[in-house]
């Protein structure tokens, strides 16, 4: 027994369509899932190949630029071989006039734009199973009984003379008909139809009494009662011989509800959030160009709402990711209570939504509705017997003011939000023109800094350090410089705060530490021994579980000892989590690494903590230098550093010291290292090598500032 009824396979498809990208991706996904598949750019080109060629079903797009989609249709059914070739019409074209076009073009059935890639698959493999059972229904009609009673494929005919349709056991059944007769007038059926489906019944009836051979639809039956049923109809226009008019048509039904249903939730999955079942990011930015559609049309404004939950990712980790789910679900409801059915609330992402608000006469009205929105989402949250409190930091942007496209209106609700959450969260900020401008300096700034990282753009300047006893240089601090063409010199206190947000401070840490570890060696090497470099270490990098082996892998990679580096890091990090900093900063001590507390004074350390850090040196703050004689307080708080470090057998530099009368203050008091402009502007490696070797440009420096130094050769290095 012939058995392809049963199961149609995988054909030879061709897909015609102008532009390319849409054409390519429709190949991948039906090649994806078997199918071979031919392609043509043209309806000229379509006809070249197919002249050569058959295939099992065409692809066709309605709008191209050389020859149409319909005249393309036309000229495929004016060929006898073709007659019968179920043909797919790519289209957003869906009013009744182009449905009436495409019949007469002959087409066979639509797949609508914008396309759903996951159902073309489906809608092709439907589309060849229907066009294989109506041809062998032509051929074989006792095969096709057979077929129907395994299927569940039913048949009918259309008398369209006296207008009766004529249904099989099968076709009843799917119909739902319990009429005992044979037939029933056509307008009882059209009357089961719903609306839009009736329109395309009676289209295609119209089309074939004009001679149409052949047509495919999807119907749907019942609409709304439980009974409901959605059923692909195929139609054939037949006749008794060649000579009597051709006013019988021939028929399958074929029940493809439980495929409906599958297709439909392949929509819902793939245009709403798995979670939440709000829309998601794909569904909210067509429903956000649908109002402002509406609002362009009525001239009315939209109110576009981003939410973020502030400290969500903290709730999360202490609930557990399951209870983190089941907040989200309810901050959904929540937020759907405070807007009306009219309005969109959608899930971006994570711990991100948007709303969007029609319909709105004014800011006054989005502000009421965003502080019912703050309110209502930072109530208590009791999951599972746990209390949890979370609260929205809000950005609004307003059509048209803040932009007149999607992007441009997301865009702005988005700065505002993150300006909100800059602020402390738990309120709203409606669109800043002026704060916008900083934040897209900032990302410009970011994409810059990205840039530069990936061209090597950066380079290191180096300081040196002095040691006031044996006024020789001792080691350097390696610091980040960054020169762009459009930027200017951008100086570190831009460009690092944007890097540890970014991220981008790993890469670029990483690379300052294998950078000056690769040059000291350098140095050591052409005779500068002994010279130490210290390297900071920003808190983001500090808080990274791996920043110990990676400090130990530029050790490695670069050939230079431990105990000619030095890692800083600030007073206020190391007082952070001290349990983990005394963790860290042992196991680089334990290598012979130094370690220096940077910024000392400026934080809020405690003795009882500090005496038990595993620390080198302390670092005052050029702040406190700057005032050095001039302010009592100043002045007294170095003092006590010089002596604090000195109690805890620990060495003090000074940095920032500018003059000499600072620099004969410092010695005075016992410290022990300085460094700052009175000796050296941070230089390159290659100018502070030179420097270093001669000890007559270094002596000359000190003298034009009339330093207190005196001429003992300062590239002496201990």
């Amino acid at each position: 027994m012939n058995t392809t009824l049963l199961m149609p396979q995988a054909g030879l498809v061709m897909v015609v369509d102008d532009d390319r990208l849409i054409r390519r991706m429709l190949v991948r996904e039906l090649e994806a899932h078997g199918f071979e598949v031919k392609e043509a750019a043209t309806g000229a080109d379509a006809l070249l190949q197919l002249e050569q060629n058959s295939v099992e079903l065409v692809l066709l797009d309605v709008c191209m630029s050389e020859m149409d989609g319909f005249e393309t249709c036309r000229r495929l059914r004016a060929m006898p071989r073709f007659r019968m070739l179920p043909i797919l019409m790519l289209t957003g074209l869906d009013d009744i006039e182009s449905i009436a076009n495409a019949f007469d073009a002959g087409a066979t059935d639509f797949i609508t734009k914008p396309i759903n890639l996951p159902l073309v698959s489906e809608r092709v493999r439907y589309a060849l199973r229907t066009h294989q059972m109506a041809r062998e229904l032509a051929f074989n009609k006792q095969l096709l009984s057979h077929a129907n009673k395994l299927s569940g494929l039913g048949h009918w005919q259309l008398n369209l003379v006296n207008r009766t349709i004529e249904f099989s056991v099968e076709a009843k059944k799917i119909m739902g008909l319990r009429t005992k007769k044979g037939f029933i007038p056509l307008e009882r059926l059209l009357k089961l139809l719903h609306p839009d489906s009736r329109i395309k019944m009676e289209q295609m009836l119209i089309q074939m009494e004009k001679g149409r051979r052949s047509a495919s639809m999807d119907l749907c039956i019942r609409p709304g009662c439980v009974r409901e049923r959605h059923v692909r109809v195929h139609a054939e226009l037949m006749g008794l011989d060649a000579e009597m008019a051709l006013d019988l048509v021939l028929g399958t039904i074929l029940d493809i509800t439980d495929d409906k249903r599958k297709e439909n939730l392949i929509k819902h999955q793939a245009l709403h959030d798995e979670l939440t079942a709000l829309p998601n990011r794909h569904m909210f930015k067509e429903h956000l160009l649908q109002a402002i559609t509406t609002a362009e049309h009525k001239g009315e404004l939209l109110g576009l709402l981003f939410i973020n939950l502030d400290r969500f990712k903290v709730v999360n980790k202490t609930l557990g990711q399951a209870l983190g789910d089941e907040l989200l679900k309810v901050v959904a409801a929540r937020l759907l209570s405070c807007v009306g059915s009219y309005n969109t609330v959608a899930r971006l992402n994570g711990d991100e939504f948007s709303i969007i608000l029609q319909g709105i006469e004014g800011r006054k009205d989005i502000a009421l509705i965003a502080d019912a929105i703050v309110e209502t989402i930072s109530e208590t949250y009791i999951l599972d017997d746990q209390e949890a409190v979370i609260s929205p930091s809000i950005g609004i942007s307003v059509y048209p003011q803040d932009g007149a496209e999607p992007d441009g209106l997301m865009r702005n609700a988005d700065m505002a939000m993150n300006q909100a959450k800059e602020s402390g969260g738990q309120r709203y900020n409606f669109c800043n023109a002026e704060l916008n401008a900083a934040t897209s300096a900032r990302l410009s700034m970011e994409i810059a800094l990205r840039r530069a990282l990936e061209h090597n753009e950066l380079i290191l300047h180096y300081q040196p350090q002095i040691d006031l006893r044996s006024m020789s240089v001792v080691g350097v601090e390696a610091l980040a410089r960054w020169q762009n063409d459009e930027l200017g010199d951008v100086p570190p206190f831009k460009f690092i705060p944007i890097a540890e947000e970014s991220g981008l401070i790993h890469p670029l840490g990483e690379w300052v530490l294998h950078t000056a570890c690769a040059t000291v060696a350098d140095w050591h090497a052409r005779g500068l021994t002994s010279l130490r470099v210290a390297v900071n270490i920003s808190p983001v990098q500090f808080r990274r579980d791996c920043l110990v082996k990676r400090i130990e892998n530029a050790l490695a990679a670069t050939g230079l000892e431990a105990r000619y580096l030095v890692i800083e890091i600030t007073e206020s990090l190391a007082m952070e989590d001290v349990k983990r900093s005394e963790r860290v900063l042992s196991l680089l001590r334990e290598q012979g690494i130094r370690i220096a507390i940077d910024d000392f004074a400026t934080g809020h350390s405690s003795l009882r903590y500090l005496q038990h850090f595993p620390a080198d040196e302390l670092k005052i703050d050029r702040e406190f230098i700057r005032w050095l004689g001039s302010s009592p307080t100043d002045t007294a708080i170095v003092q006590t550093v010089i002596s604090l470090g000195h109690n805890l057998e620990l060495e003090v530099l000074a940095e920032g010291v500018e003059t000499k009368e600072q620099c004969a203050f410092l010695k005075k008091h016992g410290c022990d290292l300085v460094q700052g402009y009175l000796f050296s502007r941070p230089v390159d490696a290659d100018d502070l090598f030179n420097m270093l070797m001669c000890p007559d440009s270094l002596i000359t420096s000190y003298l034009n500032q009339g330093t207190v130094i005196g001429k003992k050769s300062a590239h002496a290095i201990a």
